[in-house]
């Protein structure tokens, strides 16, 4: 609920179920998880420098605004 629409850009967004995103953003602990995952970040940090971890497929991106990822060598959480 709000945001900034400067922010909409590629590297911002990440589709996800409505049920999810309810979720997290009505529970602390789950809006920690998805902080660790990359799936919410605090206002200060830059969505191109991020990694989120993808569950489908057990890899780290840093997504771009071309709407491409680069994969990362990183352990999940």
């Amino acid at each position: 609920m709000g945001g900034s629409k400067l922010l909409d850009r590629p590297a911002n967004v990440i589709v996800m179920c409505a049920e999810l995103n309810g979720l997290i953003e009505s529970n602390a602990d789950l809006a920690q998880q998805a902080r660790v995952y990359g799936w919410k970040l605090h206002r200060w940090q830059i969505p191109e420098e991020t990694p989120v971890y993808d569950r489908a497929t057990g890899e780290w991106s840093i997504l771009d605004n071309d709407f491409g990822r680069m994969i990362q060598e990183r352990k999940a959480a």
